[in-house]
């Protein structure tokens, strides 16, 4: 990005950023049951890629070019930070171990889940 930063405004790379989100969360909401790895998701992976990229390096040269050099490394601390933030306090793992405790008791899983969840996380290999 800091490459064709200089030759390309921001904005438009923000925009372009954008549309890779925006190609992301249609591709995954719009998916078929059943649907094709390289037609769905792959796609979808790469316009994410694309957006997060994108939009983090863009804030992140837009920030720190509009403070003084003496102030630049305390700009970037805070943006370099935010996201590993966000990614260790997920309680996604936390999520993922109680599922699989409701799966092997059948009353509790019956009662907390749809019919359809269940039936695809049996499914899967553990």
């Amino acid at each position: 990005m800091g490459y064709i930063l200089h030759i390309i405004l921001g904005t438009y790379l923000v925009l372009f950023s954008c549309l890779g989100w925006i190609a992301a969360a249609l591709l995954f909401a719009l998916m078929p049951f059943g649907a094709s790895y390289w037609a769905y998701i792959l796609p979808a992976m790469i316009g994410a890629t694309v957006g997060v990229d994108a939009t983090f390096n863009v804030a992140n040269i837009f920030i720190t070019t509009n403070l003084s050099a003496a102030r630049q490394g305390l700009a970037g601390a805070p943006i370099t930070t935010l996201p590993y933030l966000g990614n260790d306090n997920s309680p996604l793992p936390l999520l993922t171990s109680s599922m699989r405790r409701c799966l092997d008791d059948a009353s509790l899983a019956a009662s907390l889940a749809p019919p359809l969840l269940l039936e695809l996380m049996r499914s899967r290999p553990r």
